[in-house]
């Protein structure tokens, strides 16, 4: 018997990429131009982004074009921090995003290109779930719902506008599939794509290297617990898992070497406070347009919403849990559904209790050193605190950031309950229906969102046409209350290096000579900036710097120029010190 196509007019092949690509991308599309309106309207006119870490991502972007054009370390800038430059080991550069940044801008305006792949992140974001969550419970309507409580929960929607490399989390859910099959069904292929995975979460988010290896090391342990240890002591299973470890090893390990030096050299400044940044007890279950009026109350944290799962998705979680009593597991409820294994890999094979641990452990976890409730610290030994005696994991600082992984644990978990239920009532397409619209009515958000327009600061296209030299910004960020991404917008336009510039968890060395520089500033010793190299000052519009010619004013910047072939200006100092 002939097995018809999955889409009627198609061939199988590309009925399947249909089915389980194309309309699921465009299915979350059209969610993302729903949620996020009128954001899709002004793709071409506004930046997807804010003047802050939006901005900074945008630089990153333009950095990155510079270290590959120059064939220089992308992870170094002589750039910012004038003179000496700065180490970007503990930036948040992401790699992966910004050589992608590059190539949409041979074709894009730069915010376009940048709007564009926040656009992508989300969708890829859903469709990398629905992936994993199909290779688990073996249904197609139950794992595009997983997709879209990835996609679209309020932890991807408070980063939207910030933090595209915390929402470039399309990796991890691939991470995680591929290596589930390399662990129950070693291949050399497999190992491969596992390894290219990893590479790509590591260089998009390091939060989520470090999550994807926590994860990687519960998966494994799952499985050893279940097979035994003999199962994985044969050429056969080591093979293909050590070539996953070598490569990427080759891969991360020279970054972490270069990460690990810059940490014992003096370490880095700029770095989040774990207890600030811990998740509420209570931002679990506080709903709807309530998370605003909730955070507003809290001292602390990112912001509301990114704890919040969902209350219909706790229900369902629930009632997939409640249905589990009392009833054996079924083939597409084990650990190696829809792999042809033997289903032995967690203790009877209960993928759902995995997974609720998985996100129990999260929870956990994004509670941080201190548990909170509203305002209130309560001291009691939190697992988080373990975590800390890592190294390098004390870096981080963000502890409810780790609500990624409890969304994706979620998102699998309400597949598996809905797979369930359909199994347990009469009509499972009108279950199915009136679950997506509760989610989906629950997760949309209650105020419209808006890009901002770009509007560059006006000296900086006067500094564009005047001749090479450095340039000391009294705009920097770390000194005044400024947008924080005003002097890197304006380096984007004008191309001179400058003092300061802002990026995450600068090196303890380079704060302090940031510091030196800017005491001569405000001591009005201008001729110190002079004496380290500076050719621009832009200053106030009050200001005066005597010896220096006026390039440029308006109401509020001055630019003034120093005459570097002066003997004032090559007068010998000790860099960094006082003459």
């Amino acid at each position: 018997m002939t097995r018809r196509p999955a889409v009627s007019g198609l061939k199988p092949a590309a009925a399947g990429a249909f089915k389980f690509v194309l309309f699921p991308l465009f299915g979350y599309f059209v969610c993302f131009c729903v949620s996020t309106y009128p954001l899709i309207t002004q793709f071409s006119s506004r930046f997807y982004g804010d003047e802050g870490d939006g901005m900074q991502n945008l630089w990153n972007i333009w950095h990155m074009r510079r270290a590959i054009t120059s064939f220089t370390n992308p992870y170094f800038s002589s750039m910012i921090h004038y003179p000496e430059g700065t180490s970007l080991a503990a930036h948040t550069l992401s790699p992966v995003n910004a050589v992608f940044g590059v190539i949409l801008e041979s074709v894009l305006a730069p915010y376009q290109a940048y709007n564009l792949m926040i656009i992508l992140a989300v969708v890829t974001n859903g469709l990398a779930a629905f992936f994993l969550a199909r290779h688990f419970c073996r249904n197609y309507w139950p794992s595009i719902l997983a997709g879209f409580i990835y996609a679209f929960s309020g932890f991807m929607m408070l980063h939207l506008r910030t933090h595209i490399n915390l929402i470039s989390l399309e990796w991890l859910p691939l991470l995680l599939l591929f290596w589930h099959k390399l662990l129950t069904r070693p291949r050399y292929a497999t190992a491969g794509w596992t390894a290219l995975f990893f590479i790509l979460t590591f260089y998009s988010e390091l939060y989520y290297a470090f999550y994807g290896g926590l994860l990687l090391l519960i998966f494994a342990m799952a499985v050893l617990l279940r097979r035994g240890a003999e199962s994985f002591l044969t050429r056969r299973v080591l093979g293909p898992i050590g070539l996953f470890g070598v490569i990427s090893a080759i891969a991360v390990g020279p970054f972490l070497f270069y990460l690990y030096q810059g940490a014992s050299n003096g370490g880095f400044v700029d770095m989040h406070d774990p207890v600030n940044y811990s998740n509420s007890l209570l931002a679990f279950v506080i709903p709807g347009p309530a998370n605003r009026w909730f955070y507003g109350l809290l001292k602390y944290g990112e912001g509301g919403g990114q704890g919040f799962v969902g209350l219909s998705v706790w229900g369902l979680i629930l009632t997939g849990l409640l249905l589990r009593r009392g009833r054996k597991q079924k083939v597409n409820n084990n650990f190696s559904a829809g792999i042809n294994d033997s289903g032995k890999d967690l203790p009877g094979g209960r993928i759902f209790i995995f997974w609720l641990l998985v996100m129990i452990v999260f929870l956990l976890l994004s509670l941080g050193p201190v548990l909170h409730i509203v305002n209130t610290k309560i001291s009691l030994p939190m697992p988080y605190t373990l975590l800390e005696k890592l190294p390098l994991t004390n870096m981080g600082g963000v502890p409810e950031r780790m609500m990624a992984v409890v969304i994706l644990a979620a998102a699998m978990l309400c597949a598996l309950s809905l797979t369930k239920i359909e199994k347990n009532i009469k009509r499972p397409k009108l279950a199915l229906a009136a679950v997506f619209l509760v989610i989906a009515v629950e997760y949309l958000p209650f105020n419209s969102r808006h890009g901002n327009i770009l509007q560059p600061p006006a000296y900086a296209y006067a500094l564009r046409n005047l001749p090479p030299g450095a340039v000391f910004d009294y705009n920097d960020p770390y000194y005044r209350v400024e947008p924080p991404g005003k002097t890197l917008f304006a380096q984007m336009i004008h191309g001179h290096p400058i003092y300061g510039g802002y990026i995450s968890r600068r090196p303890m060395t380079v704060a302090r000579k940031d510091e030196t520089i800017y005491y001569y500033f405000k001591d009005k010793s201008f001729e110190m900036l002079c004496y380290y190299g500076f050719r621009y000052v832009v200053a106030p519009a009050g200001t005066d710097i005597s010896d220096a010619r006026l390039d440029y004013a308006d109401t509020s910047d001055k630019i003034f120029e120093f005459d570097t072939s002066s003997n004032r200006c090559r007068a010998p100092i000790s860099v960094f010190g006082r003459p």
